[in-house]
């Protein structure tokens, strides 16, 4: 791996956080950088100041949800990577997800 890769985790549940990062850790990512931010809030602050790789975000949040840090990124960070990790399944919020630029 030429460049390290960071990935922000967005999750207001720890469980969740230490699963994400021992899936990351345990496959192809060991060496990978991961930060976590409890909140959409958090997650601008952190993406000004470290630029991540891969944003990987939840879509229920206090505070500001995934979809709102989703398109706020969109507006001044067009660029940046961004995933959901959830257990949303809605379609019209799925294909929203997509229309934003979710990957």
């Amino acid at each position: 791996m030429s460049e390290s890769l960071r990935f922000l985790v967005v999750d207001d549940s720890r469980a969740v956080q230490a699963i994400v990062r021992r899936s990351l850790h345990s496959g192809d990512f060991r060496q990978a950088e991961i930060k976590f931010a409890s909140d959409g809030e958090e997650a601008l602050s952190l993406i000004e100041e470290w630029a991540p790789t891969l944003v990987l975000s939840d879509w229920h949040m206090p505070n500001m949800d995934g979809m709102r840090l989703l398109q706020t990124l969109r507006k001044h960070h067009p660029t940046q990577r961004f995933g959901f990790v959830t257990s949303e399944f809605e379609r019209d919020k799925i294909e929203l997800a997509l229309e934003e630029g979710a990957l």
